[in-house]
């Protein structure tokens, strides 16, 4: 009985749930920088920004583009980017996101503070950021939409 207790629990220790990709978080390109669209509603007030990517190429590499903090919420159609945070986010790091013909993934994360990120969790995932025509949003469940929040996927 000892034994089938203890695989029991190692056997548990592999669910970790995870949160599902469902924040109204969606993300385009424009003039060659990546930027974000808050399509939910207003959010509670944060104190932590981190977001980050990688890109599927020779070097695959996880890079931090932003990392801040401050008293900021994101409001409904709010559009930020590396160069614009949110209003209130005092910028502690900062690496452009790289525009590629590279399947490219994107971690948008907010939270209580840098150790507790508990607020919008999102991932985006795009197979080129090159290829967007204007007005195209790409939506955390990986469908397109054009418009404004309330555009439904193509």
């Amino acid at each position: 009985m000892g034994t089938f207790a203890i695989v029991g629990v190692i056997a548990l220790a592999g669910c970790v749930p995870m949160r599902p990709n469902v924040d109204p978080l969606q993300m385009t390109v424009q003039d060659g920088e990546v930027v974000f669209r808050w399509c939910g509603p207003t959010t509670a007030p944060m104190r932590a920004l981190r977001i980050s990517f990688r890109v599927q190429d020779d070097a695959n590499e996880h890079v931090r583009a932003l990392a801040g903090t401050g008293d900021f919420t994101l409001e409904h159609g709010a559009e930020v980017s590396i160069s614009q945070p949110p209003a209130g986010v005092t910028v502690e790091a900062s690496t452009p996101i790289v525009v590629s013909d590279h399947p490219t993934y994107v971690f948008f994360n907010t939270g209580e503070s840098r150790r507790n990120l508990n607020g919008v969790e999102a991932t985006l995932h795009a197979d080129s950021l090159t290829r967007w025509q204007e007005n195209e949003w790409l939506t955390t469940s990986g469908a397109t939409v054009k418009g404004d929040c309330t555009a439904r996927p193509e």
